[in-house]
């Protein structure tokens, strides 16, 4: 629920943004070569470090050309200790293959072709995959093919929660309205907000030490008032 439902939210939200952007600058996000490798690295990276998922994606690269042709060829013996360093390698092994099969018999290989599909329809298939909930989901529409959703993550459910528009036991819908309702549709604003919110909760808003004093975000942030 809403802390304070007076708030106007639009303009709470485009100031976190600003501030973030003026503190952090452009972050370019995310870092693939392919829509493929970005579909690969939003499973790979659950439950895990982004160095982790790298060094799997490395090891795919060396053995495969990231595609989807080239990974349905592989067994998934060879395809789990291939991913092995981005832990859960057997669950994540099969969520792959899962989605392999998806993109063959659904969109014939053709991350393009998949674009054209309405952005609840693709959600709802990737979402009846084993192994791919939402945050995964939304991750692979917003970067992969470039649809205007909002990704929610423990960070943004942090800094959110500490600033005080939600509370961190709200759904993931909860908070996706907050964003999807309170800013323009526009798709690159989406990736640069949720990349600028991990960046701060991996530098200043972190877990059990914030560091409050001279955040960027202080002195809209009920916690960080708080922590005078």
């Amino acid at each position: 629920y809403l802390r304070n439902p007076t708030m106007k939210n639009q303009k709470k939200i485009e100031q976190i943004f600003e501030l973030l952007f003026q503190y952090y600058g452009d972050q370019f996000w995310w870092p693939a070569k392919s829509t493929c490798e970005i579909f690969l690295g939003a499973i790979l990276t659950q439950a895990t470090t982004w160095k982790n998922a790298e060094k799997a994606l490395s090891n795919l690269s060396q053995n495969c050309d990231l595609s989807i042709e080239s990974i349905d060829n592989m067994s998934i013996t060879f395809l789990e200790e291939t991913i092995r360093p981005s832990g859960y390698f057997r669950a994540k092994s099969r969520t792959i293959k899962q989605f392999i099969e998806l993109m063959k018999n659904l969109y014939g290989s053709d991350f393009d072709y998949m674009q054209s599909f309405e952005t609840d329809l693709l959600r709802l298939k990737l979402l009846s995959i084993d192994g791919i909930g939402e945050e995964t989901a939304d991750a692979m529409l917003l970067y992969g093919l470039n649809k205007p959703i909002f990704v929610i993550d423990n960070f943004t459910v942090r800094i959110i929660s500490r600033i005080g528009l939600l509370s961190n036991d709200s759904s993931y819908s909860y908070f996706q309205r907050l964003f999807t309702q309170n800013l323009p549709q526009v798709t690159a604003a989406f990736q640069q907000f949720h990349a600028l919110l991990v960046k701060h909760a991996q530098t200043r808003c972190l877990k059990t030490k914030p560091k409050c004093v001279n955040c960027c975000l202080k002195n809209i942030c009920t916690f960080g008032l708080k922590s005078n």
